[in-house]
């Protein structure tokens, strides 16, 4: 079969093709393939035909090889699966679709499999990166609504725990708001296993501050952690921490009112590149719905300071609605009512 498919020249075509073409006999034995699977095995076509998939790579990839080898001889049919490869040339990990048909003689009889492997690394990270565009999305959107919702900030930041832990790790979640008249840091919600954080403390050279220092979203290793904590340029409670991730949060006029931090103390669960973008998009969206929280709390007891004052007043005075009825009156207005 090789010979004849050198004859007539189909080797020289695949040779021009960008995607990966082999094939094998039934005994997983190679025939051929073109320039591009070279660079996978990282050897010459001359080096790989009359060899298997065993004198390449490891035993559990070959089996997994084999078996699809398998699959699409039993079915008869072209078989698609999807798999990702480290090509030996340059150590590039690479997705690819992979296609495997039966090829069969003239007399029908099976020859091997022709395999085809198309690269859908970028098509891979696009999708990725829509999926992530969605939740990040509807995390936003759902931060909103729990601004809305939320009967206090306590309540707030326990959905907001909840939806940033869905798209962000999140071993360690603190939200942090300054007290400046009191020169403190207050540790307004916190989740964390591994210790008990003080509800206060003084304002000093904790990450918090190092953040809104900073005036940005800011990510640390644990090689960073010790650093800042060696130089004494920030204090950091660093145990078990693998890294570190915090952004500030601002009022509508800009200014740092506090922080968001999460910590991971996970090595196979890291921070990625974009989290630092995403975290600050997160915390704009954050310190909206405190600001909003805030005010509806204060709203709310200011209300009810109003109402006790109308209440303990000696005069006939009334509070009504726009529908007529009255909602709460003055003592004296209480008793009019009454002798009434």
């Amino acid at each position: 079969m090789k010979q004849t498919m050198n004859e007539i020249g189909l080797w020289e075509i695949f040779a021009t093709i960008p995607d990966m073409i082999w094939l094998k006999d039934p005994e997983g034995i190679y025939l051929g393939c073109n320039r591009m699977f070279e660079k996978f095995f990282g050897a010459g076509k001359a080096d790989i035909v009359g060899k298997t998939d065993y004198d390449f790579v490891d035993r559990a990839l070959a089996d997994f090889f084999r078996e699809n080898d398998r699959r699409a001889m039993e079915a008869g049919v072209a078989c698609v699966n999807e798999e990702e490869v480290v090509l030996a040339e340059d150590g590039q990990r690479i997705a690819f679709e992979t296609i495997k048909t039966p090829v069969r003689d003239m007399d029908g009889n099976l020859i091997g499999v022709l395999g085809i492997a198309r690269d859908i690394t970028v098509r891979r990270q696009m999708d990725k990166a829509l999926r992530r565009n969605t939740e990040i999305q509807s995390v936003l959107r759902r931060i909103a609504e729990a601004a809305v919702e939320a009967a206090s900030l306590d309540e707030l930041f326990k959905t907001l725990y909840q939806l940033v832990a869905g798209v962000l790790p999140a071993d360690r979640f603190y939200v942090n708001t300054l007290d400046e008249a009191n020169s403190q840091m207050v540790v307004s919600y916190y989740v964390d296993p591994a210790r008990v954080a003080p509800q206060r403390r003084p304002l000093g050279k904790g990450l918090s501050e190092y953040t809104i220092r900073l005036g940005r979203t800011v990510h640390l290793t644990s090689d960073e952690l010790a650093r800042l904590k060696d130089s004494g340029e920030a204090m950091a409670f660093i145990d078990g921490v693998v890294e570190w991730l915090g952004a500030p949060l601002r009022d509508a006029q800009g200014r740092a009112f506090g922080t968001i931090t999460l910590y991971s103390g996970d090595e196979s669960n890291k921070f990625q590149e974009e989290d630092c973008e995403v975290l600050s998009i997160i915390a704009a969206q954050v310190s909206q719905a405190i600001e909003k929280v805030k005010m509806q709390e204060e709203l709310r007891a200011s209300e009810e300071k109003y109402r006790h004052l109308i209440t303990a007043l000696p005069l006939p005075l009334a509070i009504v609605n726009q529908e007529g009825d009255q909602e709460s009156a003055g003592l004296h207005a209480a008793k009019l009512a009454w002798n009434a």
